[in-house]
């Protein structure tokens, strides 16, 4: 997934600017903000970096939050290798 910067109300946040597998196939679309892994906030490319680097490992399955338009939804994403 390939992510930008955005204005979510008071904060800066990323959004989905191009989704590639396994997170198109999870249900997380162009746009969407990303607000928590595993209800971990993330408020930047670098730190989802991190995270995931950190705490995961490829096969893992993850819950990722998003905002759409005005609706907080989850999907969970079975991560792919590095």
């Amino acid at each position: 997934m390939h992510l930008t910067t955005v204005k979510d109300g008071t904060k800066f946040r990323v959004a989905a600017k191009d989704v590639l597998e396994p997170a198109k196939t999870a249900g997380i679309q162009k746009h969407d903000i990303l607000l928590a892994i595993e209800d971990t906030e993330i408020f930047d490319g670098a730190q989802l970096k991190n995270y995931l680097i950190e705490r995961t490992t490829p096969g893992q399955r993850v819950s990722v939050k998003v905002r759409r338009t005005d609706a907080d939804l989850t999907f969970h994403v079975v991560l792919g290798g590095g």
